[in-house]
């Protein structure tokens, strides 16, 4: 029998839920020691860079794009599937991967393949390597980044011992590219080497958003800034009165609240040390 995790993208494709669930099959596979599927659910032909994401992970043994969840009686489904339906909250919540820590103590580690990560270099000669995803999205701009607020902070720092690598597909402002300690990946880069380029920093700053999932599904330093009115409800329930989710380290903080360069130069003084 093989381990099945489903991502249904039917009303929205999620990067952060793909990875969520790519790891929840990575600790399943861990413990019962089967093979695995993703079975992926769209209604439209899923963009490329997604689907790379998805096959992009040694240990899933097969990834199936389908139209609807069909149960197959030779897959262990870990979800769970009512009228044929998973759901989207839970798929969109570290809820039940909390249960797994809970239960298992897992290693917070979500790698890539080995050579998929050994192709990309970041030659930044000895400056400390911070990854930074800014969420600037034009339609939906509920969870922004405040782009002077992390202007500002660049600048104080243009000539620290640090390189930050903006990642991600978002128009950046002009006065980003003039600062010299920034380096701004190319948008036309593909998500996956966006991703990589993220988990091999040595520590991320930025929004809440699908790319910051890598980061907090791993164990280097990290900061996420999650917009106080995006989904408080959900993020309520995965804290569940706590400070941190169960999986976090000490140097991983999701800070429930606006960007501002006190709380930004605190931590990264803290972290780059």
């Amino acid at each position: 029998m093989k381990i099945c995790g489903i991502c249904d993208f039917r009303k929205k494709v999620s990067l952060g839920s793909l990875l969520l669930i790519i790891n929840l099959i990575r600790i399943n596979k861990i413990y019962k020691k089967k093979k695995s599927v993703l079975q992926i659910i769209v209604k439209k032909k899923l963009d490329k860079d997604i689907v790379n994401v998805a096959k992009s992970f040694d240990f899933i043994d097969k990834v199936e794009l389908l139209s609807k969840i069909k149960i197959n009686k030779n897959y262990f489904y870990f979800q769970n599937i009512k009228n044929n339906l998973i759901s989207y909250k839970n798929q969109n919540s570290t809820v039940e991967l909390q249960k797994y820590y809970k239960k298992y103590k897992f290693k917070n580690n979500l790698s890539f393949k080995k050579v998929l990560e050994l192709k990309t270099v970041l030659n930044f000669n000895n400056k400390i390597k911070v990854a930074v995803h800014l969420k600037l999205d034009k339609k939906n701009r509920l969870g922004n980044a405040r782009t002077n607020v992390w202007f500002n902070f660049f600048r104080k720092l243009e000539y620290s011992n640090t390189k930050f690598i903006m990642i991600g597909k978002d128009d950046y402002p002009r006065k980003f590219y003039n600062l010299k300690n920034l380096h701004i990946v190319s948008s036309q880069e593909s998500l996956l080497r966006m991703l990589i380029i993220s988990k091999k920093s040595d520590f991320f700053l930025g929004s809440a958003s699908g790319i910051s999932a890598i980061n907090m599904l791993n164990k280097k330093p990290y900061i996420i800034f999650k917009h106080p009115n995006h989904h408080p409800k959900i993020f309520k329930k995965e804290l569940n009165n706590k400070k941190k989710l169960l999986f976090q380290t000490k140097n991983q903080l999701i800070i429930n609240n606006f960007e501002n360069e006190k709380t930004l130069l605190k931590y990264y003084e803290q972290f780059s040390k």
